[in-house]
This record gives structure tokens, sequence and C-alpha cells, in this order.
């Protein structure tokens, strides 16, 4: 069978209208582990730029993000959309088919549904 996977993404932007300033960046610390644990100086540099790319998350951690950042009061705009991908699955022998390349398995994928192979969604 071929195993349909959805999932919900969200890319998301921290923006500061008038740059950001040092409050803004002990936020910045706060909400995200990889600025807390930066170097003063590295996180220092970022004073007075007026967005600050959060990342793509899957859709509840963008959630816990955004109320994170809305309780330390830091601006967020989000973008969102659904990402699809295929795998296949053999259900008598149990065996996931592990095709690393994204391309190749999207397009063994493809032609095994034109040919008739079961699809089964998963959504995330």
């Amino acid at each position: 069978m071929v195993l349909r996977t959805v999932e919900d993404r969200v890319h998301l932007v921290a923006n500061f209208e008038a740059g950001a300033d040092v409050r803004d960046l002990k936020a910045l610390r706060a909400i995200l582990p990889s600025l807390a644990a930066a170097p003063a100086a590295t996180v220092f540099a970022l004073k007075g730029v007026r967005e600050f790319d959060l990342g793509e998350h899957e859709s509840m951690e963008a959630h816990r993000l955004k109320t994170l950042c809305a309780t330390h009061g830091v601006s967020v705009t989000s973008r969102g959309w659904r990402e699809v991908s295929h795998g296949l699955f053999n259900e008598s022998t149990r065996v996931y088919w592990l095709i690393e390349d994204s391309a190749t398995c999207e397009a063994v994928a493809l032609k095994a549904i034109a040919r008739g192979v079961p699809v089964r969604e998963i959504q995330y």
C-alpha cells in the first residue's frame, strides 16, 4: 500500500517594527533555547533587526511558539501550508520500503498509485 502523510506546517517570523531592542533580544532568548545557549555577543549582534526567522515547524509546535512569543510581547507572522509525502508499506510482510531520496520515493509512490495500489492517508 501507499501511505500518504499529510502534515500541517507553519513558518514563523518574529517582527520588531522599530528594530529589536534589548528587551526584544531578552524575549528571544527566553523563547528559543538556541539563542539562550548562544553567547551574549551573538544575540546582541541582532540589535536593530526588524525580523527574526523562527523557522518552520509542525503546526502544534508553531502554536506553542506563537503563544510563547505572545507571552513575551513578541509579534509574530506565520505562513501555513500542508505538506504531503508518500511512502510504501507491504502489509503482508509488515515492511516499510525506505527510499531516502524524496524525489525518487515520490515518483515510485505516484507510479504505484497509477497502477492501482491502495492508498491509506495518515494525518498529523
